[in-house]
């Protein structure tokens, strides 16, 4: 059976799912089924290519130019049999597209971009789609670096919503990025080496081929490495009823090879595989660590009910992580209908999830132009890959034990980039970057691994400025994968996780966790890009010109009778250009937050001083918002000179039918108004800029 195509393998239904069109998510609506299920001389498309001349156009480029942006209906361009050495991008307007071709090893997209080669494992992929709502079908996705070039992506999807039904998809490391959103697999064949299956998406593969080939000498082979580095996100890995086996070219050499199922790309990596046959290639262990113990009691590695001769649990790992799942209430949470379409996260139309947005496909471009060339590569590079003024370790591995330490010796006045790493461990220091330490660098290995922790608070005499566990004040600050945290608790009211008056100061995915006064952004110009905030009352607060982007915001669970304020502006004078701006990011309720969320009232913000100034722009806004929006801070204190925009927003409380009616309160309906809260314009505008050269995001889009 290992290494042939059997109906145990691929073709077998759920006896709960009764028809086989029935194990679809609830999303792919009955004319895409149709759509799927139709052969292709029985289907209409809008677009042909061809190689041949025969259709509209020769390259899948020029027919993705011309269709529709944000279309609400079915686009559908049918690829003719051919390889297509291309490199294509459906990007976040390409919405509702479908991509038909003639067949697995028939049309193919092929490519070669590599880590090698110089592109990012990001960026080496063949095909990336963003927009929402893509199907591909009969189609082969290769990338044919070779298994010499290391990373090398054939696909990456970032689109919500996304359907794959019978394709496959070629490579040898890194082969599928499952990057973000939902997305589901049908009847797919999967081919590569080292962490092919990747990514944070939630996903499902259903009735799907998954095959290991021959790696280079000394590598294992590893089928996936899920990256979930939350454990709030609803994300993972669901194999369901596929085939996991040697590809042809493995068989020969089997035995000089150990295969596994997956490792830990991330902390709370979670991957779990049901009813599926596992071939004879699997190590009895199962699974393999990433590097020593790292995430073996935080990730949830699971198995249920598979079949064959790798599928034998009594030799597996006992990592605190890792279970056989024995009842089906638990294995059910990982089906089609519970966990990428289902559950209190997802609604029918719009998505809850915790991960970023399709818009990655421009992730450079976002940061202002304030940030250099060389500090955009500092963001971008791994741990690993990074050189370093200082190391900072608990274990006495580095140069000091402590931050402080580090930031003693760090030069006054300096005007080239220093940079500090502080290995994985809890930090308990109180750190201020005073406004001699310029041009600092702080970088972590990652949220939830690097922490800096403090419990200062206004019960326990200090003042809400003088609270915060970490306070930057030098310009040029900027901070990488470290967890900022006041542990004070909700008792202890306003307590400050960080506090910023840095100039052109960045934050890159870091975290801020505390209850009152959580993000304490005090003043000048600030960026917070891919980064989570946690808290209660008045969370992100002051009067900086800052803006949010592709962050998720997260109310936490309040005292009895507080109400959940996201923002509390502290503009105090007409002519000053600051404000809050929260662009393409997540608004939503905890974890802790959502068994109880109807118990509290939560809103996006109130004003703290009289021309507060906050605008909430293309951003997901969750369930847990009040109809009304925002809320007063003292009767009609502030609410005729305040300035709260809402523009163009999704999600279940992003309806502006009930918000306030205040004479401050606006529903943005230009985006020339819009425009003037980007990047582009509202941290870096006018003359108190230089040009740099460097690409950014300028506007909107």
């Amino acid at each position: 059976m290992d290494g042939t195509t059997t109906s145990e393998g691929t073709t077998e239904t759920f006896p709960e799912y009764g028809e086989m069109w029935n194990g679809f998510p609830s999303w792919v609506r009955k004319k895409e089924k149709t759509l799927l299920q139709a052969a292709v001389e029985d289907t209409e498309y809008d677009l042909v290519v061809a190689k041949d001349g025969s259709g509209n156009f020769t390259t899948i480029g020029e027919a993705l130019s011309v269709a529709p942006n944000k279309s609400t209906t079915r686009f559908v361009i049918y690829i003719k049999a051919g390889a297509y050495y291309e490199y294509l991008e459906i990007d976040s307007k390409k919405t509702m597209l479908t991509l038909v071709g003639d067949g697995i090893g028939k049309t193919l997209i092929k490519g070669n971009r590599n880590v090698i080669d110089g592109w990012t494992t990001f960026r080496s992929a063949t095909v990336i789609a963003v927009g929402s709502s893509f199907i591909a079908k009969g189609i082969t996705f290769e990338n044919y670096a070779g298994a010499s070039k290391h990373q090398a992506v054939a696909l990456r999807s970032n689109s919500d919503l996304s359907v794959f039904y019978k394709c496959s998809f070629v490579g040898y490391q890194d082969t599928l990025y499952v990057h973000s959103f939902r997305q589901f697999y049908r009847e797919c064949d999967i081919y590569g080496t080292v962490d092919f299956i990747f990514g944070n998406a939630a996903v499902v593969f259903q009735k799907s081929n998954l095959y290991a080939r021959l790696p280079d000498p000394n590598q294992k082979n590893l089928f996936t490495a899920q990256g979930r580095d939350d454990p709030n996100q609803n994300t993972g890995i669901s194999i369901l009823e596929c085939k996991i086996a040697a590809g042809s070219e493995l068989i020969p050499y089997q035995t000089m090879f150990k295969s596994y199922l997956g490792r830990p790309w991330k902390k709370y990596s979670r991957t779990v595989i049901m009813r599926t046959y596992i071939g004879d290639l699997i190590d009895p262990a199962g699974w393999l660590e990433w590097s020593g113990d790292f995430a073996l009691d935080t990730l949830y590695y699971a198995e249920y009910m598979n079949r064959g001769p790798g599928s034998n649990t009594s030799g597996r790992v006992t990592w605190p992580g890792y279970k056989v799942i024995v009842n089906s209430s638990e294995a059910d949470q990982f089906t089609v209908e519970n966990f990428i379409q289902g559950g209190e996260w997802l609604d029918e139309t719009t998505s809850e999830t915790a991960e970023t947005f399709p818009e990655y496909s421009k992730m450079w471009d976002g940061y202002p132009k304030w940030v250099k060339k060389k500090e955009r590569a500092l963001l971008q590079a791994a741990v690993k890959e990074t050189e370093y003024d200082l190391v900072v370790a608990k274990d006495g591995s580095g140069n000091f034990t402590t931050i402080g330490e580090a930031l003693n010796v760090a030069p006054n006045g300096s005007t080239t980039r220093f940079v500090i790493y502080i290995k994985a461990g809890a930090y308990y220091e109180y750190l201020e970057i005073d406004s001699r330490k310029t041009m600092v660098m702080l970088v972590g290995d990652g949220i939830g691994k690097t922490l800096i922790k403090g419990n200062r608070s206004v019960v326990d005499g200090w003042t809400t400025f003088r609270s915060a566990t970490v306070v930057a004040v030098g310009n040029n600050f900027i901070a990488k994968g470290i967890t900022f945290e006041n542990f004070a608790g909700i008792s202890k009211h306003q307590a400050v996780a960080l506090r910023s008056g840095s100039d052109f100061s960045v934050f890159y995915q870091c975290s801020f966790v505390a209850f009152q006064d959580t993000l304490y952004v005090h003043s000048f110009r600030q960026f917070f890009r891919e980064c989570d905030i946690y808290g209660t009352v008045d969370f992100i607060f002051g009067n900086a010109a800052v803006v949010f982007q592709k962050s998720n915001l997260y109310a936490r669970q309040p005292d009895p009778n507080q109400k959940n304020l996201f923002t509390a502006q502290g503009r105090d004078d007409p002519n000053q250009n600051t404000g809050i701006s929260i662009m393409e990011c997540k608004i939503a309720a905890g974890s802790e937050l959502i068994p109880n969320q109807t118990m509290f009232k939560s809103y996006l913000g109130r004003p703290w001083r009289e021309y507060s100034r906050t605008v909430i722009m293309r951003s997901h806004i969750g369930d847990l918002i009040d109809p009304a929006g925002w809320l007063e801070w003292s009767g009609d204190f502030g609410l005729n000179t305040l300035y709260y925009g809402e523009y163009m927003n999704r999600g279940p409380g992003s309806n502006t039918s009930g918000r306030v009616s205040w004479p401050g309160y606006k529903v943005i309906v230009n985006s020339t108004e819009a425009g003037q809260f980007t990047v582009g314009n509202f941290i870096q505008g006018g003359d108190w800029l230089n040009a740099t050269g460097v690409p950014y995001y300028l506007g909107l889009n």
